[in-house]
């Protein structure tokens, strides 16, 4: 169990650190944990559903024949980033492309097979609504859900990292092998 493994890490950590601030941290995200689990599961699963559902929506603008003019750059909404917002950016983006690295082989194939199924050539980037960047901005909104302390959201992020890592490529193979037996390009091969 994911949360079981956490809250114990949570609590070596707590025990290894003699600076009360942190270890407070620590035991608090322990307890928030196991207290506010499925919540956080809960959250993550809608926020994914959200996020893949906007990835369909730019994947797939609605056809009106017309291409719209380009519309000159807001500057109105520019504003300044909190310290703990950069920072969350900033791990989400590594996050991300550590794990792009981790499934490099397992998403190769699966872009390929969604893009078939979004009727396009070649799907890039985070465009794929089962992309690691995708599933680590949903983790970062259910990390948000669970605490409001943004050090706390890093260190809870960088806990499920690493199980994350585990677990994703064979969810993308699993997903892939779905795809293979509706015939989704069942003899895709990757070609260098």
């Amino acid at each position: 169990d994911v949360a079981t493994s956490i809250a114990e890490e949570f609590f070596v950590l707590a025990d290894a650190t003699r600076e009360r601030a942190q270890q407070t941290r620590y035991l608090d995200l322990r307890a928030a944990i196991e207290k506010d689990w499925e919540s956080l599961l809960e959250t993550f699963r809608r926020d994914l559903a959200a996020e893949a559902e906007r990835c369909q929506n730019k994947a797939n603008p609605p056809a009106s024949g017309v291409e719209p003019a380009p519309e000159p750059p807001d500057f109105d909404g520019l504003e300044l980033v909190d310290d703990d917002d950069l920072a969350r950016h900033i791990v989400i983006r590594e996050f991300a492309a550590q794990l792009g690295e981790s499934c490099d082989a397992e998403l190769y194939p699966l872009n390929r097979r969604v893009a078939a199924l979004l009727g396009q050539s070649e799907v890039a980037g985070d465009a794929n609504p089962l992309a690691p960047p995708v599933v680590c901005r949903a983790l970062s909104n259910a990390c948000a859900a669970l605490t409001a302390d943004g050090q706390a959201q890093l260190l809870l992020l960088r806990r499920l990292e690493r199980h994350l890592h585990l677990a994703l490529p064979p969810i993308y193979q699993q997903l892939n092998a779905m795809l293979i037996e509706r015939g989704i390009l069942p003899d895709f091969k990757r070609s260098y």
